[in-house]
């Protein structure tokens, strides 16, 4: 299981790695950054536990991007 972090500075943007809350029809969610291009994208479509493990699987959308991992995202149960 890969861990992401929380962006602490979300003003200057997200780094690989990182997370941030995000809240998608009202209902908390988060976007991340991914591990391996960099690019960002919505966990809308997965539910992420209270010490937030990710389900299902994490899969980049982006093209010709092949991460694919189960994720965790690190400090999510304090936001």
């Amino acid at each position: 299981m890969l861990r992401l972090l929380m962006n602490l500075n979300p003003k200057a943007g997200l780094p690989k790695s990182r997370w941030q809350r995000s809240n998608t029809g009202g209902r908390k969610t988060a976007v991340i950054s991914c591990p391996k291009c960099g690019k960002i994208s919505s966990l809308a479509g997965h539910e992420i536990d209270e010490i937030g493990r990710v389900t299902p699987s994490l899969m980049c959308p982006h093209d010709k991007c092949e991460f694919h991992d189960f994720v965790q995202l690190i400090g999510w149960s304090r936001t």
